[in-house]
């Protein structure tokens, strides 16, 4: 929410540079899609917009694909 505590870019900014990286996920079509890509991309990571329930689970998969094991 804006103005409320620190600006997600810049947090997710200083999370990527220790090795974090930030996937965003919107569900509604009243989401803050566009906030949500600038926080992935400082991320390093990607957004998914679930445009349905049943996509999430397709989401959530290529997410774990992506993100490397430990």
């Amino acid at each position: 929410t804006p103005g409320l505590g620190p600006n997600p870019v810049s947090v997710a900014t200083n999370l990527a540079k220790k090795g974090v990286i930030i996937f965003t996920v919107t569900f509604s079509d009243e989401a803050e899609q566009n906030e949500m890509i600038n926080v992935a991309t400082a991320g390093m990571g990607k957004h998914f917009h679930a445009v349905a329930a049943a996509s999430l689970t397709t989401v959530f998969e290529t997410i774990a694909r992506t993100i490397p094991t430990i």
